[in-house]
């Protein structure tokens, strides 16, 4: 069915373009033959910590090479919820800062193909995290091929329960202010907003004594977070504030692996938000 509906698309000026999403990247191997098969321009998008695709010569004297090429970067952005394509890639353009490896990592390299094809093949991870816009423009139709929703599932991911009510005041919500010098943006310089702070800190402390008060294994019902204090604009507010605690702008492409430490420690507040991670900046 793909050809026909994207030759029909293209004809009636429509987004044309696939997203064919699979569980394993075996898969989107057999994929990628069978389009070729039937004369679709396809090509595959894989993650970061994909390998390099194997290309010839026997495959135990090839050392494997992932897609990029500083995966401790990448994971020390994602502990911050930094967005990695930013921080960690950074474009070059304009004496934007950018990783050594930008022009020759296989995960930028692909981008071109990427662009280019009517149909992209990529994992299930794809659907909980920031899309690249080689993917996603022009796109008419996204396919699950397969179960994907455990691709979702972050079983490292927690809330704790004590000590929730007195985050905001470790971490508390920032006043951000941009620092940008010779056109080039270096960060945030951020003060703390005590009143905000100070909100966020009885709405968190109604939350946690709501949530201890349901037995384990109970559902979360109206009625307990009501007794608590808590209202629905409340819940509201503390959700945007929670993402104002956030500090941005401690990593950058082409630090050095001690000025990184530093930004990760800078930063460390920002694991206590929810989910760490901005949906535009997950890997």
């Amino acid at each position: 069915m793909l050809p026909s509906y994207i030759q029909t698309a293209k004809d009636e000026d429509l987004p044309s373009r696939v997203l064919w999403l699979v569980p394993t990247h075996k898969l989107s191997g057999e994929a990628l033959i069978a389009m070729n098969e039937l004369g679709i321009n396809v090509a595959v998008m894989r993650g970061r910590k994909a390998e390099v695709p194997h290309l010839g010569g026997p495959r135990d004297t090839i050392e494997p090479q992932t897609m990029c090429m500083d995966l401790e970067a990448v994971e020390d952005a994602v502990s911050v919820g930094a967005d990695v394509e930013q921080s960690v890639c950074g474009s070059g353009k304009d004496g934007e800062p950018a990783c050594i490896f930008r022009g020759v990592c296989g995960y930028h390299l692909q981008k071109k193909s990427v662009a280019a094809a009517d149909v992209v093949i990529a994992a299930h991870q794809s659907l909980f995290h920031q899309t690249p816009k080689e993917v996603s423009r022009g796109l008419g139709v996204v396919i699950a091929d397969e179960a994907w929703w455990q691709a979702g599932i972050d079983e490292d991911n927690w809330t704790f329960l004590a000590g929730f009510g007195e985050t905001p005041i470790t971490y508390p919500v920032l006043r951000k202010q941009h620092i940008v010098t010779h056109g080039i943006n270096r960060g945030y310089r951020a003060k703390a907003r005590e009143e905000e702070t100070n909100d966020l800190h009885v709405w968190s402390t109604r939350a946690e004594r709501a949530f201890a008060s349901i037995a384990d294994g109970n559902l979360v019902d109206k009625a307990t977070i009501e007794a608590a204090g808590l209202t629905a604009d409340d819940c509201a507010n503390a959700a945007r504030l929670e993402w104002d605690r956030k500090v941005e702008g401690t990593i950058w492409p082409g630090q050095t692996k001690a000025e990184r430490d530093k930004g990760v420690a800078a930063a460390a507040g920002n694991a206590s938000i929810g989910d760490a991670a901005p949906a535009s900046g997950r890997h």
